[in-house]
């Protein structure tokens, strides 16, 4: 990483809510999941992001690549940003996965480059002539986590954002050989300019990255140290458990009081 080269992309003074239910919220709270967020991504950079709450860092990744809007602040691309690797929910269910990945590739890629990489995109997921052909509706759960992964993953981009790519890149069946995904995978991210989500996947992210971000409560708490990272995430979870069993034994305290005062 050269500190002193033009910054890829930039946040600014971001802040991103979420009115509805998450984690113990009732329907009518608000959630503070970004709160005064400001991001350099220098190319180069291998960045984790930590949260005590799966959906801050999922939110940051979102916002970061522009298919989440933010309430307030600014976001500035200066490079070719991925969406969400692994997360494309612009897919249509109804389209073959040939024409989803020769729509993305019309958009991201040049022509020339079409049918060689549309091969690839068949062979890493393992699918027939047939299969490739076919409605990604048909697509099984598994089969469609691994299109997912694998159409992100083709497209080349000078930073890329990984959501959360799940277990698609484990092989189907019960085989223990490195997926064609998972080869893949490694060999296109290598020197590359990411950021990870790390809900639900630390480890994914503490391999791949050098540096991280802990958010702690919607605020950048530290960084540097991934692991460091982690551990701030898991202390901070541990302590909102805490807090919200003690809130539920309050609450069934409460419940049983009026109970008896109804019996009496």
């Amino acid at each position: 990483m050269n500190p002193y080269a033009e910054p890829l992309l930039e946040l600014k003074k971001a802040s991103k809510a979420y009115n509805g239910s998450v984690n113990t919220l009732s329907p009518d709270e608000t959630s503070v999941l970004l709160d005064d967020v400001s991001l350099v991504v220098r190319p180069g950079d291998r960045i984790g992001i930590f949260s005590s709450r799966n959906i801050e860092s999922i939110s940051l990744i979102n916002c970061l690549a522009g298919i989440s809007s933010l309430d307030k602040g600014e976001l500035i691309h200066r490079a070719s940003v991925s969406w969400p690797v692994g997360a494309n929910d612009a897919l249509d269910p109804k389209l073959t996965g040939h024409a989803n990945a020769r729509f993305a590739f019309e958009i991201y890629e040049d022509p020339a480059n079409y049918q060689e990489k549309l091969e690839l995109v068949r062979n890493l997921c393992e699918l027939t002539e047939d299969q490739f052909h076919s409605p990604i509706s048909t697509y099984l759960g598994r089969d469609l986590q691994i299109f997912r992964l694998a159409l992100s993953l083709v497209i080349d981009f000078d930073c890329y954002l990984i959501g959360r790519v799940g277990d698609g890149w484990k092989r189907k069946g019960q085989v223990r050989k490195p997926s064609p995904v998972f080869a893949y995978m490694k060999e296109k991210l290598e020197g590359k300019t990411l950021l990870i989500t790390s809900a639900k996947q630390a480890i994914f992210a503490l391999r791949y990255c050098t540096t991280g971000i802990a958010i702690i409560d919607g605020k950048i708490a530290y960084n540097g140290d991934p692991k460091v990272c982690l551990d701030m995430a898991l202390e901070h979870r541990q302590q909102l458990t805490l807090q919200q069993i003690e809130a539920n034994t309050a609450s069934d305290s409460d419940d049983l009081s009026g109970e008896d005062l109804d019996e009496s």
